[in-house]
């Protein structure tokens, strides 16, 4: 395993790189040639393009001793990116991490060895990194910049990138993941949202697409801890009558948020959700009125639209979803068969689903996600249960 070189952006970043099969479409250099050295003699390359790992053949005639080395070029700094011990057969040694600005290799023999080494089938393929090259945002209370936006650059992954939390404190918005390919380089933009627990928060964002991973620290100050905000990020102008959409506010402070409607004939809240009822117009505000330790946070109101027809969502009475608030698993019981359990993020997207099996008792393990607000939907035969999950 290789080790890219850390970055000092607002806190440090960290790459760790692996091993990518080759394609040779995928090459910036390629030399099928053989040369031999002496221990007097180095041999260079001049490269372009943006470079990625190194790989080669090499052997050693019969007596020689030492390990043949090579150097590489970048940003006018020449470092050793590899030291093999070679036998009198040819082998294939690498892969070695480039510096994608690498612009010249050069290939020599220890000081001290006698006879010769060869080499030949030079590869070098195209940089794969995923990097950010700006300063990080700062998130502060004194000038309300809780939701700040980070951007990755990456190229040549080898599956979509995934991005996550690894504190409590700070919760990604967008994306979760976003498509790349082998063949492109791009970039993408990872909202993050500060919620504040004390003063400071220090955490990390992974970003990884399975082979290297990008940790990005992140620091968040506050100075009012009584401050409060509302985080709300949803669109009810297309609704359907019968339609049944998961409301996502968050109050920073993690308080329950309230919600009010002026039309409670076309559309109502139930179990954290916005049920759509019948064609019309309503105003739904959303609020948090504070408590010993928070102030009252400003409320926010958002325009619901509903149009046509559809089908009503039933509920179900006498179910239960604890632990909730929870970390590592919750539970559902039920008078009625389970046929499946869905967990469902604030983008209304499922995450995972579980087959109830006609059970009336389901354990629903969610250690895996990242802390924030979900909402889970029950269904069987004849209902259609929801209920919002906290995970922290």
């Amino acid at each position: 395993m290789a080790i890219r070189s850390k970055y000092m952006v607002f806190g440090w970043l960290l790459l760790i790189g692996g091993f990518l099969p080759l394609a040779a479409e995928n090459y910036v250099f390629f030399d099928e040639n053989e040369y031999e050295l002496s221990f007097t003699a180095s041999k260079e390359f001049e490269l372009e393009g943006e470079t990625g790992d190194l790989f080669f053949d090499a052997k050693c005639s019969a007596w020689s001793f030492g390990r043949l080395k090579v150097e590489a070029q970048a940003n006018g700094e020449w470092k050793t990116v590899a030291s093999v011990a070679v036998t009198e057969d040819y082998k294939n040694y690498g892969p070695f991490r480039l510096n994608k600005a690498t612009t010249k290799l050069r290939f020599y023999t220890e000081s001290g060895a006698t006879f010769f080494k060869n080499f030949k089938n030079i590869a070098i393929t195209e940089a794969h990194y995923i990097e950010v090259r700006d300063t990080l945002p700062v998130f502060s209370e004194k000038e309300r910049r809780f939701e700040q936006s980070i951007t990755v650059h990456y190229a040549h992954i080898v599956r979509p990138i995934s991005v996550t939390s690894k504190h409590p404190d700070f919760m990604i918005l967008q994306p979760t993941e976003t498509v790349g390919s082998s063949d492109e380089r791009d970039s993408c933009i990872v909202c993050v949202l500060f919620l504040p627990s004390g003063n400071v928060s220090e955490g990390v964002i992974e970003v990884t697409d399975g082979r290297d991973t990008l940790l990005i620290s992140v620091t968040g100050v506050v100075n009012d801890t009584t401050y409060q905000f509302i985080y709300w990020n949803q669109n009810f102008n297309a609704l359907h009558v019968g339609d049944v959409v998961p409301l996502t506010a968050i109050a920073s402070s993690r308080l329950p948020i309230e919600y009010n409607l002026d039309d409670t004939e076309t559309v109502e809240v139930r179990d954290g959700c916005l049920v759509a009822k019948k064609e019309g117009l309503a105003v739904l505000s959303a609020e948090q009125s504070g408590n010993s330790r928070y102030k009252p946070a400003a409320g926010i109101s958002a325009y619901v639209s509903v149009s046509l027809v559809g089908l009503s969502a039933t509920t179900a009475d006498n179910m239960v979803l604890f632990p909730n608030p929870t970390n590592h698993y919750f539970e559902v019981r039920s008078d009625k068969a389970i046929s499946e359990i869905a967990v469902i993020d604030f983008s209304g997207r499922q995450l995972m689903a579980v087959d109830g099996g006609g059970a009336k008792h389901v354990t629903v393990f969610v250690s895996h996600l990242t802390a924030g607000v979900y909402m889970v939907a029950v269904k069987g035969n004849d209902f259609y249960w929801l209920r919002k999950l906290i995970v922290y």
